[in-house]
């Protein structure tokens, strides 16, 4: 027969890990929701300063004389991202590095990587909205 000390002590223990795994099990969301917040908070000033990085660099329409520099190697004759070539009134985006695309296609890029997609030039660090 079982005696009333060792069930009351396994009572006991059962409760104790329950208790302990309960309070560890909180922790570890309380902990999981604030790293998530931070990394939220970084990502949306991250995101805020690279639409001001947007704002500071400039676009263009293309124009007749634009696709003629093509032959002289002062312009290139296709978007890196999309593949296509340029053609005259596209709006490219000239940046810093002096790489083109087109602004459609960069535009949500820089605003995700924040960088060249060819040469990886750091936008933000380039116009001083973040520190390296």
């Amino acid at each position: 027969m079982i005696n009333r000390t060792s069930i009351l002590f396994v009572s006991v223990s059962f409760a104790l890990l329950l208790c302990i795994s309960l309070a560890w099990l909180i922790f570890y969301y309380i902990q999981r929701f604030r790293y998530l917040h931070a990394k939220d908070i970084v990502a949306r000033k991250l995101c805020i300063a690279a639409r001001k990085a947007l704002d500071k660099i400039p676009t263009k329409s293309i124009a007749l004389n634009d696709l003629a520099n093509v032959v002289t190697g002062e312009f290139v004759e296709c978007c890196a991202i999309c593949i296509e070539q340029y053609r005259i009134r596209d709006t490219v985006r000239i940046l810093p590095c002096k790489h083109v695309f087109h602004k459609t296609c960069v535009d949500p890029w820089l605003l995700d990587q924040r960088s060249c997609p060819m040469c990886k030039l750091d936008i933000l660090n380039h116009y001083g909205l973040i520190e390296a």
